[in-house]
């Protein structure tokens, strides 16, 4: 679906959507789970403003963000861009405002034109100019310190001159000029892989016999690699939601 609920189904409502988060979130009270991302790709219909409540998809993830934190505080909440999760731009008029700031996370999704001509940035852009499209769809965000942004998705089929490219700017190269814009200190944008397998618009990880290694890939992804997280015990004890809990849903 286009939208994060079905229009006029009497089952997948808007007041549906925050419930069936609200019961994953207290579900995952003090276990492993570290975020929850929204909804995949909000596209086509979806917006981003203060006029149309129907399918302004910001009012909707605040909306889901704020319920969700009343149960499991401690919760990433990460809300992906519109129109194939590659727009930001609204966030500088109309920002996901939630109860606990700091647990926003904004995400986009990004490929090169090669993979599939969908983006709004999928045009005839050079790829030494596509830093002024990223810095304008979602780099201001993290320029201007307004939120952590996770590229939740990004890849290349055989695209090498975009896939240095992106994972340099990912590592705070904004500019043209060859070197990261970072405040010391300051890490740059967090990102994961599409994909393992070789399937999707990029390919993965994997050839087709699903052993074999994209060596170039991973050679050009291994400097950007974060090392690997220690294991977690897996035991997740069940928090039902309070029943008094109560939420807003935009109309």
């Amino acid at each position: 679906e286009t939208l994060w609920y079905v229009p006029r189904h009497p089952y997948y409502t808007p007041q549906r959507f925050i419930a069936d988060w609200v019961m994953l979130a207290s579900r995952y009270v003090n276990t492993a789970v570290i975020g929850v991302d929204l909804w995949q790709a909000p596209r086509v219909n979806a917006t981003w403003g203060n006029d149309s409540p129907a399918t302004d998809w910001n009012r909707a993830a605040e909306a889901a963000g704020n319920a969700i934190l009343q149960v499991n505080p401690n919760l990433l909440i990460i809300v992906q861009g519109i129109q194939w999760a590659q727009d930001l731009r609204g966030v500088s008029d109309f920002p996901v405002k939630l109860t606990i700031p700091k647990q926003l996370v904004y995400s986009v999704h990004e490929f090169p034109r090669s993979c599939f001509n969908r983006s709004l940035l999928f045009d005839n852009t050079p790829a030494n100019l596509l830093r002024d499209d990223w810095n304008t769809h979602f780099g201001f965000i993290v320029t201007q310190q307004i939120a952590p942004v996770l590229i939740g998705e990004f890849g290349t089929l055989d695209d090498f001159v975009w896939f240095p490219r992106f994972l340099n700017y990912t590592n705070g190269e904004y500019l043209e000029s060859g070197v990261s814009e970072l405040p010391r200190g300051h890490a740059g944008l967090s990102w994961t892989f599409l994909g393992v397998g070789p399937y999707g618009v990029a390919g993965g990880i994997l050839k087709s016999d699903w052993i074999s290694v994209e060596k170039k890939k991973v050679a050009y992804l291994k400097p950007y690699m974060a090392p690997l997280l220690p294991l977690i015990n897996p035991n997740i004890p069940f928090v039902p939601p309070p029943s008094n809990l109560s939420y807003v849903v935009p109309m």
